[in-house]
């Protein structure tokens, strides 16, 4: 889990040495898949194709590199495309390898909204596998989509009662500015928030919102921003609010991830609507419906249930405010 230190290790790499050996450069593309370089690993991978010692099991490992892509980018499509064909694990494979697997389908099956499968296909694999320092980011992740599946069923205290102790063993493992505690620390703070502890929200995110911006997966990463913003909102500091809102949508922009700028949108549009500003709030609504192709397109379509339900809270907020209540 310390990606920083391997990064770095990258940058060291003699070129004739990186060249000449297929699984250090697949190793190179599924680091660097890991975050917000995610964009540039499909091209990596193109040209690893090409390389001489490129077999079966190497075509394996570019599956699961292209799906930890589809989930830092933030595409569900693209996760689904990369474990196409890949039903079954071959015989060889390590457990990182099985418990990289099993994260892209559970995590698919969460964007999707199936949370009852999600957490199937992850029991197995967080409970028999050896918590050791070579799985930490592994399941890590693992932990991390399980307490997603709890907080968006609307059960936060079972999300926390996950999330919490993880993020302190990671913590003392590992310090607090690495991988698996930002993408951990994102979540349970989205969960403290919907639990009523918004005491303990602050102390969570402190000090890492940096590190969740380049490490975490979209998912903390928009918890943390919308947790602030609440936070913020119920303290009585709206224009703070809408900084973090904003700053979301233009982080959104810049990674070409809708589902942040459909977040920030929708929650600017509640907060306008609430403060009778109907014709903000109206504008707002129409940002989003201007998404639409976004969301019917292969990538994202497995978020069409997100869409439609963020784009009718909108509108549902702009008709309260215009006393629509029709």
């Amino acid at each position: 889990g310390r990606l920083a230190e391997a990064r770095d290790w990258i940058r060291r790499l003699p070129p004739p040495a990186l060249q000449s050996d297929v699984h250090l450069q697949l190793t190179v593309a599924w680091i660097t898949a890991l975050g917000e370089d995610a964009a540039s690993v499909p091209l990596l991978i193109e040209k690893i194709r090409q390389h001489p010692q490129f077999d079966d099991g190497c075509g394996f490992l570019a599956a699961l590199i292209s799906a930890a892509v589809g989930a830092f980018c933030d595409q569900p499509g693209r996760i689904a495309e990369a474990l196409e064909g890949w039903d079954h694990l071959p015989g060889w494979a390590l457990p990182i390898h099985a418990a990289a697997w099993v994260n892209s389908q559970a995590n698919l099956a969460y964007l999707t909204g199936d949370f009852e499968r999600a957490r199937q296909l992850l029991a197995h694999s967080l409970r028999s596998a050896t918590r050791e320092p070579g799985m930490r980011l592994a399941l890590g992740y693992g932990d991390m989509i399980f307490g997603l599946t709890h907080l968006f069923e609307g059960n936060p205290a079972k999300a926390i009662a996950v999330l919490r102790p993880r993020l302190e063993l990671a913590e003392r493992e590992v310090g607090r500015r690495t991988a698996v505690p930002a993408m951990l620390a994102g979540v349970l703070a989205g969960a403290l928030m919907l639990h009523g502890e918004t005491d303990q929200v602050f102390e969570v995110l402190a000090d890492r919102l940096d590190v969740i911006e380049k490490l975490a997966m979209p998912d903390s990463i928009l918890l943390a921003y919308r947790v602030l913003a609440e936070v913020s909102l119920r303290r009585g500091e709206e224009a703070r609010a809408l900084e973090f809102l904003v700053a979301l949508r233009e982080l959104g922009l810049a990674r070409n991830m809708p589902r942040m700028s459909l977040v920030s949108l929708g929650e600017q549009a509640r907060i306008h609507a609430i403060h009778g500003r109907t014709q903000t709030a109206s504008e707002l609504v129409a940002q989003i419906e201007a998404l639409a192709p976004i969301f019917e397109s292969v990538s994202y379509r497995a978020m069409q249930h997100l869409y439609r339900r963020s784009l009718a809270h909108a509108r549902a907020h702009a008709c309260l405010a215009a006393s629509d209540l029709d």
